[in-house]
Parts: C-alpha cells; sequence; structure tokens
C-alpha cells in the first residue's frame, strides 16, 4: 500500500483537485444561472471571458516561465522576487483596466455595468489562485493546495449558499463580491505567508520577459479565436447570450478532468517515444490515444446529443428548455476541441510550437472577417458555426503543418 502511495499517490492529488475546481466551476455556473437568470448570468459569463484572458496573459509573463525556470533558480529567493514581479504585473492589470473604464465611459460604450472595485477584486483573487497553484505543484506541496482549493473553492458555494439564505444576493455586484473576497480571503493569504513577495531584479525582469514575450502574443490570439464571436455576440445581440453558450461550455467542460489527466501525462511520454524512435512510433502512439479517447469523447457528444432534453432539464429546469439546440453545436465542437490535444503534443514534441502561433493566427482572422456577418445573419447559431469552424481550422491547420514534417521519418531526433 506504502509502495502504491508512492507510485501513484501525488497523481491521485493532482487529479482529486483538478476534478474539485472543475466540478465546483460547474456548480458554480448552474446556481447562478438558476437563481439570476440568464441575462445576469451572462453578463457573469463575459466578466470571465475576460478574467480568463488576464489569466492567460499572466501565465505566458510570469507562470509559464515560472514553471520552466524553477528548476534552474535559486530558491527561494527566485520564488520572493517572482512574486514581486506578479504585484507588479498586477498593478498594471489594474491601470489599464481604469483606463479602458474611462475610455469606455467617454465613448458611452458599456455591456456590463459592475464598479471596477468589484471586478478588480474578483480578478486579482483568480490571477492568485492561479499562481499559488503553479507554485505549490513545483514544490510538491500537493496536499497543502489540495486543502488551499477546497477553502477557496467550497468556500464560494458556502457563502453564496448563506447569501442566498439571508437574502441578500441579488445582482452580479453581490456575486462579484462574494467571490472576489472568498479567493482573496485564502489565496491573499497563502501568496503573502508562503514565501513573502520581495523587489524584483532587473535580471528577472528580462529573463521573464525574453521567455515570455512570444507566449503573450500566443495567449492573445489565443483568448481572440475563442472568445471573439462570443463577445461580438453579445455586443450585438445583449449579454444573455453569452450566458447561454457559457451554459453548453459548462456542460461539456465537465470533461477537462479527463483532457487535463492528458495534459499531464502524454507530453513527456510523447518526448521520450519521439526520442528514441522517431517520428513513425510517435505517430502510433499519438494515435493510440486520438482512437481511444475520440472513442470516449465521441460517445459522450452523441449522449448530449440525443439527451439533450434531459440533460438540460435536469441541470437547469425547464426555465431554459428553449435553448437545448445548443447541444447540437457543442457535442461536434467538443470532438474537435479533443482532437486538437494530441495535434499539439505531437507539434510541441516536434519543436515546432511555431505552427500553434500561426493556427491562432488563422483562427483569429477567421474571427475578425466573419464574426459580425454570422451573428447579423444567423445570431446565437452564427456564434456556434464561428466556433465550430475556429476549431475546424485549427485543427486542418495542424494536421496539414504536420504532414509536411516527413523528413522526421524514421529518424531518432534529440528535443532534449
Amino acid at each position: 500500500m506504502i509502495k502504491l502511495w508512492q507510485t501513484y499517490g501525488n497523481k491521485a492529488i493532482v487529479l482529486l483537485d483538478q476534478a474539485l475546481v472543475s466540478g465546483i466551476s460547474f456548480l458554480l455556473s448552474v446556481f447562478l444561472v438558476r437563481l439570476l437568470g440568464i441575462h445576469v448570468f451572462g453578463e457573469f459569463a463575459i466578466i470571465l471571458i475576460v478574467t480568463q484572458g488576464i489569466v492567460a496573459i499572466n501565465q505566458s509573463i510570469v507562470t509559464s516561465p515560472f514553471q520552466s525556470l524553477f528548476a534552474q533558480s535559486q530558491f527561494p529567493n527566485y520564488i520572493k522576487k517572482l512574486k514581486g514581479l506578479q504585484s507588479l504585473v498586477l498593478i498594471l492589470f489594474l491601470m489599464i483596466i481604469v483606463l479602458f473604464e474611462f475610455v469606455t465611459r467617454v465613448f458611452h460604450i458599456e455591456i456590463v455595468d459592475l464598479p471596477i472595485l468589484l471586478f478588480s477584486i474578483y480578478f486579482v483573487g483568480v490571477v492568485l489562485f492561479d499562481f499559488n497553484r503553479k507554485q505549490l505543484y513545483l514544490q510538491k506541496k500537493y496536499i497543502f493546495c489540495l486543502l488551499k482549493d477546497i477553502c477557496s473553492t467550497f468556500g464560494q458555494l458556502v457563502f453564496l449558499g448563506l447569501a442566498v439564505y439571508t437574502q441578500k444576493l441579488d445582482s452580479l455586484s453581490d456575486v462579484l463580491l462574494i467571490l472576489g473576497s472568498c479567493l482573496m480571503l485564502v489565496e491573499g493569504v497563502v501568496f503573502f505567508a508562503v514565501s513573502p513577495p520581495n523587489s524584483p531584479s532587473l535580471s528577472l525582469i528580462k529573463t521573464h520577459w525574453g521567455f515570455g514575450k512570444w507566449m503573450l502574443g500566443n495567449s492573445i490570439l489565443q483568448w481572440f479565436s475563442g472568445n471573439f464571436f462570443i463577445t461580438t455576440g453579445a455586443l450585438i445581440i445583449g449579454a444573455e447570450v453569452a450566458g447561454i453558450i457559457r451554459i453548453g461550455q459548462s456542460i461539456i467542460g465537465v470533461w477537462n478532468v479527463f483532457i487535463q489527466a492528458l495534459e499531464n501525462y502524454v507530453p513527456p511520454v510523447a518526448a521520450l517515444i519521439f526520442k528514441k524512435n522517431g517520428l513513425r512510433s510517435l505517430r502510433t502512439y499519438l494515435l493510440n490515444i486520438t482512437v481511444k479517447g475520440g472513442v470516449l469523447i465521441s460517445s459522450v457528444a452523441l449522449v448530449l446529443v440525443l439527451f439533450k432534453n434531459l440533460i438540460w432539464e435536469t441541470i437547469y429546469g425547464l426555465e431554459f428548455i428553449d435553448y437545448t439546440f445548443i447541444l447540437y453545436w457543442f457535442g461536434p465542437i467538443l470532438i474537435l476541441n479533443f482532437l486538437g490535444f494530441p495535434l499539439r503534443f505531437a507539434i510541441r514534441t516536434l519543436n515546432k510550437t511555431q505552427v500553434l502561433f500561426e493556427a491562432y493566427v488563422i483562427s483569429s482572422l477567421l474571427g475578425f472577417t466573419t464574426a459580425h456577418l454570422f451573428v447579423y445573419s444567423f445570431g446565437i447559431h452564427g456564434i456556434c458555426l464561428g466556433l465550430l469552424l475556429t476549431q475546424a481550422v485549427m485543427q486542418i491547420w495542424y494536421s496539414y503543418r504536420l504532414y509536411k514534417f516527413k523528413k522526421y521519418e524514421n529518424h531518432p531526433y534529440s528535443i532534449g
């Protein structure tokens, strides 16, 4: 038993932690849409989209370089200086958001009516949540990370429940105040208590910028390619359309646990196979992963389509039953999204990451050139069509570029 725990214990904790985070996120979506209605939930979905963009940018500048440079650094000095850098980046985000709010007020542009202070508390809490998880994982403090995430995520549900019980939850502002405060109370304490921040050195800033500047471009393009159709729809149709799309994404998002497990397990195995045996063995391995995972994901997508009314009513109730058609779109989107994972694993293993950038450029151009036409012509169906085409274009481009790498056939190539 002890040997089994030594072998699989940490992996089980990481998987449990991911299941917890994904599961609570799903329950929050269900709770909020049933409690506040589709319009307010749509506004919350827009807040989530913006926050995800901020987190992606932060990852490219701070946490992704951190994950690669940690082993080469002097601990704990590096951690303390890195937290100083994280603090500076958060201040920069806050300044940009204040400037953005000023510009939107001048030009009378408004999608979500939300005090900037509440949004700031929320997005800072989310950024610190992501940072702390990555730090604790790198330090192999898996149990501590699990306990921290339990406090953050279950705390949100508990305090939301108390607010409902005391009839103090009436608006999006109330929701953001509760969620942001719960995150800040836990994540802020962890951030400042575990290796307190120190002033970042100029060399640290230069190193992170040199490492992450191209990843920053990738993150921005990835955000636009995935969300441009949704934000365009919210501007043209209204915030509720973002809520409807988010409902569909939440249902298929439960499978993030499975995909995250692949993200943690497949890349190092794929790299080792390619290093020892070349592209043909790598292709065989990834094809095997694709077939087995594809059968599972396709089965899930089929169930979503065939039992869409039952699934929707069970989760969200009869009030939103008119929107079940969204699952007709998200079934194929789920399949295409999964197919992209082994393709990206192959691209990373071949060290051809510029292909990822090319795909994001193409998909972003697709959004810029077609979003308004699709939304004006087909409404919410146009948004879903855009999301489907975005995934299809990216997977086609990945496949085409991988096909062009035939020169690696039967060639043991060291990527290390």
